[in-house]
């Protein structure tokens, strides 16, 4: 059954309103608010908060957001009870759960109360647009002149790692001195943040069921080129997994598959190749299959994540550490010469270190009744985000809001509007 309230103008705006701001979100994160712990895109998208409000809101609960709230639950209790085991500062948990809070707020309340499809994925669209071609731009004008131009503010702090914007530009120019490459970031902080908006905008173009667009494949296909532009590692996995699924999903001509698929593979040889640079994403694959052979990035994204968290002791394993007690949770119980301070690990190691097999198991759930109750676009940006989580940081992020609001607004029953709505 469903329940929905007359749709109004006002509402309709809010809606609008919202759907920019989730959208905006990503790019408002490049840079960060001083002297408080908030990107610019957060800060933002809280200022204007009041005006989204409609005169209804209602605080609903499917199976799905029950888990998900089940999960926040878990780890306040455990990041809690931890820090008084192992006498933390209180401010090292708090940090963080208040940070997923924001998030877990934008999706399961206000996304909950004022998502619209329609608006969210013309905003998307438009952002993956102008990101690509700018991405382009970047590429094409460092290959003729070998001029870097930079896509943030050179003078201002970025959201990765606290470092300044000069900062970042001087190591995209060390990177090209020392392999020979340039990877583009546009107007983000790094190439694998674009493959990440960039996956987001083809699953949408491809696979969304009240997709009007206009040479939506060719749009697709842009932002899939662009992606392999970046060297994503990731990015490269990614755009794979999105043809794919759009392949087995959709009959059509087979002659205009192959050409997409072997356009595809030419563009991958000639960007990894011909475009004369070394260490390429292909490269960094093969690499990357052996812990012994991994450049010290993957070693942190990818590997370094298993072994701390199988380092740790059993009954830490089942539970988890908690929320921001990696520093404490480390000296606490390995040698402090062994420890790796860089906090730094993809999503889904992240997340098995805070909450354990008992979170994890809770978060997984709440993820597969997502899927089972999703159509084919939701389904994918499930799957998504899981593939991603293996090698970025995505976990109460933009790119997890879009993941999970796409899957909401895909699921049966509902057309394109979250608004107000709850399935029983």
């Amino acid at each position: 059954m469903e329940y929905a309230n007359v749709i109004n103008t006002s509402d309709l705006l809010k809606e609008r309103l919202f759907s920019f701001l989730v959208v905006f979100l990503m790019f408002g994160n490049v840079y960060t608010v001083p002297s408080l712990p908030l990107g610019v895109g957060e800060l933002v998208f809280i200022i204007f908060i009041p005006f989204c409000i409609k005169s209804k809101m209602y605080f609903f609960s499917s199976v799905v957001e029950k888990l998900f709230y089940g999960y926040f639950a878990y780890t306040l209790i455990i990041s809690f009870l931890l820090c008084n085991y192992f006498d933390s500062p209180i401010s090292d948990p708090i940090s963080r759960l208040l940070r997923n809070g924001f998030y877990y707020f934008v999706v399961f309340y206000m996304g909950k109360n004022l998502c619209n499809g329609m608006y969210l994925k013309k905003y998307l669209l438009l952002f993956c647009f102008f990101l690509a071609l700018f991405t382009l731009f970047q590429y094409v004008v460092y290959l003729i002149t070998g001029i870097v131009l930079p896509g943030f503010l050179l003078n201002v702090q970025l959201n990765d790692g606290g470092v300044m914007g000069y900062e970042m530009y001087e190591m995209t120019l060390h990177q090209i001195a020392v392999y020979g490459r340039f990877r583009p970031s546009g107007f983000l902080c790094e190439p694998s943040h674009v493959a990440q908006v960039l996956f987001t905008g083809t699953l949408v173009a491809l696979l969304s069921k009240h997709n009007t667009l206009k040479h939506r494949n060719m749009l697709a296909l842009f932002f899939s080129l662009v992606i392999l532009v970046t060297q994503s590692t990731t990015g490269l996995f990614a755009v794979a997994f999105a043809w794919v699924a759009y392949f087995m999903t959709h009959k059509g001509n087979v002659f205009l598959k192959c050409l997409i698929v072997l356009a595809t593979l030419f563009f991958i040889y000639w960007s990894q190749n011909y475009a004369g640079t070394s260490y390429n994403a292909v490269e960094r694959i093969q690499n990357s299959t052996s812990l012994s052979t991994a450049d010290g990035s993957t070693k942190h994204r990818i590997y370094k994540g298993f072994d701390i968290f199988f380092s740790l002791p059993f009954p830490l394993q089942v539970v988890g550490t908690g929320e921001g007690m990696y520093e404490s949770v480390m000296t606490s119980t390995r040698d402090f010469n062994r420890i790796i301070h860089n906090e730094y690990m993809n999503s889904f190691c992240s997340t098995l270190f805070a909450s354990g097999y008992l979170g994890f198991s809770i978060f997984t759930l709440a993820f597969a009744v997502l899927f089972f109750n999703s159509c084919i676009l939701g389904r994918m940006a499930v799957l998504g985000y899981w593939i991603l989580s293996l090698g970025c940081s995505v976990y109460a992020s933009p790119f997890f809001v879009w993941m999970i609001l796409i899957a909401l607004m895909d699921r049966r029953g509902i057309n394109d509007r979250c608004s107000n709505i709850k399935l029983q």
